[in-house]
C-alpha cells in the first residue's frame, strides 16, 4: 500500500509549484525582505492550489476538498509569516531556516490530508503512479538545485573557466532524472556512466584545482543521495 494516499500527492504537487517552479529567485529575495513580496507569493500558493485540483479533476473536487485546501493554505501562511518575523534573528542562518521551514510545510501537508481530514477515504482520484512520477521529477529539478545551494553554500567554489548560465542547474536536473529513472528500470549499474561522463567534461579542472574537486563531489553526493532519498519516499513507500 502507498504511503502517500492521490490527494496528498497533489497538494504535495501544489508546494512544489508555488514554492519552487512559480518562484522565481527575485521573488524570493522580495519575499524575505517585503511583506508586499510575501503576500503575492501566498497568492500565487493559493492560486495553485485551487487551480491545479480543479484542472485535474474539474470543478467538483473542490466541494469536497475545499476545507482541506483552505487549511494547507492557511499553515503555508503561518509558517511563512513566521519565517518572515524571524528573517533578522541572526542566531538562525539562512540554511536552518529553509530547512525547517520545508520540513514544517511537509509534516503539515501530511497530517492534515492523511490523518485530520482522511482524505484516501472519501476520494479515488487520478493515477497514482503518474502522480507520482510527476512529484518526483518536479522534486528532483529545481528544489534540488534550490536546496544545494542554500545548504552548501559555504562551500561554494566559483571556477575561473567560462561557463555558460544556468548550464549547471540544467545537467544537475538531467542526471537526475536519469537516475530516478535508471532507479525504475533496476539498472543501478548505468547511474555510474552518467556521473563518469559529467567526471570526464571537468576532469581538467579536477586535477588542477582541489578546491573545485572537493564542490564538485559534494555535489555528485548531494545529488545521488537527493535521488535516492526522493524516489524511496515518493515511488516505493
Amino acid at each position: 500500500m502507498s504511503l502517500l494516499n492521490n490527494v496528498t500527492i497533489v497538494l504535495f504537487i501544489c508546494h512544489v509549484l508555488g514554492d519552487f517552479q512559480f518562484q522565481s529567485q527575485e521573488m524570493s529575495d522580495v519575499k524575505i525582505k517585503s511583506l508586499y513580496g510575501l503576500i503575492k507569493h501566498l497568492l500565487i500558493h493559493a492560486l495553485v492550489l485551487i487551480l491545479l485540483p480543479i484542472l485535474l479533476f474539474g470543478w467538483n473536487i473542490l466541494s469536497e476538498l475545499w476545507l482541506l485546501v483552505f487549511s494547507v493554505w492557511l499553515s503555508h501562511c503561518i509558517l511563512d509569516m513566521i519565517k518572515f518575523s524571524l528573517r533578522s534573528y541572526k542566531k538562525l542562518t539562512q540554511e536552518t531556516l529553509y530547512i525547517v521551514d520545508q520540513l514544517l510545510h511537509i509534516l503539515l501537508i501530511l497530517l492534515l490530508s492523511e490523518y485530520v481530514f482522511n482524505s484516501n477515504r472519501t476520494l479515488n482520484i487520478g493515477s497514482s503512479n503518474i502522480l507520482k512520477w510527476i512529484l518526483l521529477l518536479l522534486v528532483i529539478a529545481k528544489p534540488a538545485n534550490i536546496t544545494f545551494k542554500i545548504v552548501f553554500q559555504k562551500f561554494q567554489f566559483k571556477t575561473n573557466s567560462e561557463t555558460i548560465p544556468g548550464a549547471g542547474a540544467i545537467i544537475g536536473n538531467l542526471e537526475r532524472i536519469l537516475s530516478a529513472i535508471f532507479l525504475a528500470m533496476n539498472q543501478i549499474t548505468a547511474i555510474g556512466f552518467i556521473y563518469t561522463a559529467k567526471s570526464i567534461a571537468r576532469f581538467k579542472e579536477i586535477e588542477e584545482n582541489r578546491g573545485f574537486a572537493e564542490y564538485y563531489l559534494i555535489g555528485t553526493l548531494f545529488s545521488i543521495l537527493y535521488v535516492l532519498i526522493a524516489y524511496f519516499f515518493i515511488i516505493v513507500l
